[in-house]
């Protein structure tokens, strides 16, 4: 047994695997294939020159329902003229759970959120050599309504709309929020720092428990979030609308190793953040996350060190893959 192996053998209540931050995109699959907005403008009687009024008009609906949709629950929506809420300190998800703690919401909707936010949406422009009007896809700005729920499965979670054709959909939820409503559910004891398990007294059950979230029927769950913050999608479904199609746009899967208590772990992290710095080469993190080292190689291998009062993380990184392990109390997640 390696000196790390004896050291954690003594010191740990046990290790969980689960999915973490889990976001997954959907697009209008009819509009997304060749022409599919022409086709379906052409279908809807509208002109290439009116696309504009159309599409706005579409948007105001969007915005007009997230306003009602709010009221009837009886939850404050609030537009906000910076993508963060930065005036308090606070990002999207933390405020709104900052509104749910200040109203007492356990269950429902908490709030809407809307801001300006970059996207890819469709637009009429002229070609020069036809000199006819064509519908592109180009990048710009535009409303995005935010709906956080705290849904009876998830915790809380939220459902981002985009105003702009082609109405892209973002769903994010949290695979520990979930684990940890399917443990009490069972009756099964746990204990929690913010999101990440401490304690767990049956971690076989919980290895099942988590091991479901993946097996879930995701397209009904995401079919049944869309129609309830796009009532345009409802409308043009009973007009022969392909619905949305899903992708993983994120998927963040932690190893979490529950030791005893945090002075065990902070014993323990000064060689892991030196090894992790020190030891492993560029060409270790390409063959990890899947890239063979070549010459031809154009991007950049990370590696980041950053220090919190609540202790450190270290991340390898190419692109938007990465691996990384950080402190949180008494759980080392990786």
């Amino acid at each position: 047994m390696t000196t790390f192996e004896s050291f954690c053998d003594r010191r740990l209540l046990g290790k969980l695997t689960t999915v973490d931050r889990f976001i997954v995109q959907g697009h209008l699959t009819t509009l997304m294939m060749k022409d599919g907005m022409k086709r379906w403008m052409s279908s809807q009687g509208v002109l290439l020159k009116d696309f504009g009024k159309w599409a706005k008009a579409i948007g105001d609906e969007l915005v007009a329902h997230a306003k009602t949709f709010a009221a009837d629950a009886g939850r404050p929506y609030e537009y906000h003229a910076r993508a963060m809420t930065a005036a308090r300190g606070l990002g999207k998800e933390d405020y709104a759970r900052t509104i749910a703690e200040r109203d007492g919401i356990t269950d429902g909707l908490v709030c809407v959120l809307s801001f300006v936010e970059p996207c890819r949406g469709f637009d009429i422009r002229g070609n020069r050599k036809t000199h006819r009007l064509e519908v592109v896809q180009r990048d710009r700005k535009c409303l995005h309504i935010y709906f956080y729920f705290i849904d009876r499965d998830f915790g809380l979670m939220h459902v981002r709309l985009q105003t702009w054709l082609p109405m892209q959909i973002q769903v994010y939820i949290n695979g520990r929020e979930y684990l940890a409503r399917q443990l009490a559910r069972k009756g099964i004891d746990f204990e929690r720092y913010e999101n990440a398990l401490t304690r767990i007294d049956d971690l076989r059950a919980a290895e099942r428990l988590a091991e479901k979230f993946i097996h879930l029927d995701w397209p009904r769950v995401l079919d049944r979030l869309a129609r309830r913050v796009n009532p345009v999608l409802n409308r043009w479904l009973k007009q022969g609308m392909l619905g949305y199609f899903w992708s993983i746009r994120q998927c963040e899967v932690a190893t979490d190793l529950m030791f005893r208590d945090r002075n065990d772990l902070a014993e323990l992290m000064p060689a892991l953040r030196d090894a992790a710095i020190r030891t492993f080469s560029a060409d270790d993190v390409m063959r990890f996350l899947g890239r063979k080292p070549n010459g031809n190689f154009k991007g950049e291998v990370c590696t980041d060190l950053k220090t919190r009062p609540e202790g450190c993380r270290v991340k390898h990184s190419i692109g938007r893959n990465s691996i990384k392990f950080y402190d949180k109390l008494s759980v080392l997640r990786i």
